[in-house]
């Protein structure tokens, strides 16, 4: 980014998804998003899973692969908070992994090539990732 521009990106809430039931399903993290980049809106706020996380992850990892070779050295991606089955519906677990995912973040926003890349761009901006993405 240059010199003025800014990203800010903070997971500040959570909600668990039930089924019909009641029981609990999935954890929706909130994100939103604050910038003045050129190529972002200037805010927007979408709700990820934390499997589209890890498909973010994926793509930068992907890329990473692609472009390694580069004579500016990108850097892998930093690694994503680990999944974990058992305890995750605790409400502490969710809260630190919710801390954990706004951390991530903001060590993807410092590397210079990761919030240049469409597929950061439509993960946090784009409300709808149905059909982007395959779990």
């Amino acid at each position: 980014m240059e010199e003025g521009q800014y990203l800010r990106i903070t997971v500040p809430d959570h909600g668990i998804q039930e089924n019909e039931e009641g029981s609990k399903q999935y954890v929706l993290y909130e994100v939103h998003v604050e910038t003045n980049l050129p190529e972002y809106p200037a805010t927007a706020t979408v709700h990820r899973r934390f499997n589209e996380f890890l498909w973010l992850y994926s793509r930068l990892k992907d890329e990473w692969m692609a472009q390694k070779e580069r004579a500016d050295g990108i850097e892998k991606p930093a690694k994503h908070p680990p999944k974990q089955a058992i305890g995750r519906w605790k409400a502490d677990f969710i809260e630190k992994r919710k801390q954990k995912l706004e951390e991530w973040i903001k060590e993807l926003i410092a590397h210079p090539v990761w919030v240049t890349l469409p597929c950061f761009r439509l993960f946090f901006t784009e409300p709808n990732m149905v059909g982007v993405y395959r779990h």
